[in-house]
């Protein structure tokens, strides 16, 4: 799955796209007898800046994703469901991930929503009707430092769910050891039981 078909332009934020996907075709061909696997993907995507802050050495970017109250509620009720975040920068190659590709795709399991929605992940801003959900990229001035996602409060503030690990880099992962950054990462998350 590579980035998504963009639908028209608002505000910097590209439409949704809703995919249920049938993931295990080739082995329910071969044995009909096999239950389907599906999975319900919400792809939002989005545009930012990536500048240096005096008080945090390296890079930095905010991003905001908006969602309905019923596409939260449709997404955090379930592990099968998944909101995916494709973060794009309007500088060519200033927000790369470790493969080199020229934008950073992170997803959120419906389990973690439904956490990161009790931590206060998700809120209202004045005049708006969908809910706003923030996440901070962050790459450390070193060297060797792969981004990395954060959710955070209204207020910027790191959610205790919130960390997803760094992007393509060993060590530091994510609070649940999943791999936040890659399709293949969330299907051997969502089939570990």
């Amino acid at each position: 799955m590579g980035a998504p078909n963009s639908g028209g332009v608002t505000g910097g934020v590209y439409k949704a796209r809703e995919r249920i996907h049938r993931i295990n075709l080739k082995q329910r061909l071969e044995q009909p007898d096999v239950p389907a696997e599906m999975f319900y993907f919400q792809v939002k995507t989005a545009v930012t800046n990536v500048s240096e802050n005096a008080d945090r050495p390296g890079a930095f970017a905010v991003v905001e994703f908006k969602l309905k109250a019923t596409e939260v509620n449709l997404l955090s009720c379930s592990g099968d469901r998944a909101l995916f975040c494709y973060v794009y920068n309007s500088e060519a190659g200033a927000l790369t991930d470790a493969f080199e590709t020229p934008f950073i795709c992170f997803w959120l399991d419906g389990c973690l929503l439904a956490k990161l929605e009790r931590q206060g992940a998700f809120y209202c801003k004045e005049g708006e009707s969908k809910l706003t959900l923030t996440c901070q990229l962050r790459k450390p001035a070193h060297e060797f430092g792969h981004w990395y996602a954060l959710v955070v409060d209204k207020d910027g503030n790191k959610l205790e769910d919130g960390y997803l690990g760094v992007v393509g880099g060993e060590g530091n992962p994510a609070n649940d050891g999943a791999d936040h950054y890659s399709v293949g990462g969330y299907l051997k998350y969502a089939r570990r039981d």
